[in-house]
């Protein structure tokens, strides 16, 4: 999607719509950006914790996947320059109303965040890793501090 105008008017971005003739690399996916699980904001912080996903579809001609009967194909791509990370965990500072910090990871984040008062974030991917962060002191660096691996890491985190 290009933009919404108002009324609620949307304008389609044309690039996005699948092509016999040629590959094209559209993202997001149906994975992106922010999908469902929750995010968690620390009231202590003034942080919101968001997990975000980048992935992208490689859709046309290839000749691995096919959709119905269209003959348009697709498969699963990295961003460009991801640097093969496909997960994401990201803090808002809503005080400021901008980033705080990004902390990349190569599997998917699937799991709820989790903040605690006690300046702890956690999150779980696609690999079963559970991982933790701090945020003492208050500005936050993002840097995992611990991982938990081979664990069911869903929804909801309580």
């Amino acid at each position: 999607m290009l933009s919404i105008r108002k009324p609620g008017y949307k304008s389609i971005n044309p690039y996005t719509i699948p092509q016999l003739e040629e590959q094209r690399l559209i993202c997001s996916n149906h994975y992106g950006a922010k999908s469902w699980p929750p995010a968690a904001y620390n009231p202590n912080t003034k942080r919101l914790y968001l997990p975000l996903n980048e992935g992208c579809l490689e859709v046309g001609p290839d000749g691995r996947y096919q959709i119905l009967t269209t003959n348009i194909q697709m498969s699963e791509a990295l961003f460009p320059d991801s640097d093969g990370n496909m997960g994401r965990v990201q803090a808002l500072d809503l005080e400021n109303q901008e980033f705080d910090w990004i902390h990349h990871q190569p599997s998917p984040v699937i799991s709820s965040i989790l903040a605690t008062a006690g300046g702890l974030v956690f999150a779980g991917d696609l690999n079963h890793n559970f991982r933790l962060s701090m945020t003492k002191p208050v500005k936050f660096s993002g840097k995992e501090y611990w991982t938990m691996c081979q664990v069911l890491t869903s929804l909801p985190m309580q």
